[in-house]
């Protein structure tokens, strides 16, 4: 869990009272940020992705192939999660979770609809999956190139 380094501490200490007698209190682990080797072990462990709704966390989550719920920061403080969670959700590789109605309850009972039904998690990955282009760096790169390349001056050798 990447909560943030101002987040932290307040997640822990609310973590070692919610978990105190959960049997699988040892599975959970939060961290102020991940790092990409981090992000690898934690995406390889995971059957469903809950996250903000940054294009970057987006691109990732469909390059990823997991299913996910999206948690767009309101438009007041962002103007692009809310269209980026929907623009994704409408592939069928998400669901969007405005933080207005946010409850623990609906945000466990989505988790568990999602993780516990394996076709449903496959139908997700593999519909997200289709959002990103990860050659899309080199495409623009390519495209850059071309177009400096068009207005040198042509040798008359």
């Amino acid at each position: 869990h990447q909560t943030g380094k101002v987040n932290l501490e307040e997640v822990q200490l609310t973590a070692k009272g919610v978990l105190e007698h959960n049997p699988n209190k040892a599975r959970y682990h939060p961290f102020a940020y991940l790092n990409a080797s981090t992000i690898r072990k934690a995406v390889g462990a995971s059957t469903i992705i809950i996250s903000r709704a940054g294009a970057t966390a987006i691109s990732e989550i469909s390059l990823w192939r997991r299913p996910a719920i999206l948690i767009p920061i309101p438009e007041s403080i962002s103007h692009d999660q809310r269209t980026n969670a929907y623009a994704y959700a409408h592939t069928g590789g998400a669901v969007v979770l405005e933080e207005a109605n946010l409850t623990p309850h609906v945000l466990v009972s989505e988790a568990k609809r999602i993780a516990l039904d394996p076709t449903l998690s496959a139908s997700m990955a593999e519909k997200g999956a289709n959002f990103a282009t990860p050659e899309s760096g080199r495409l623009i790169a390519d495209e850059a190139l071309s177009i400096a390349l068009s207005h040198e001056p042509q040798s008359t050798v």
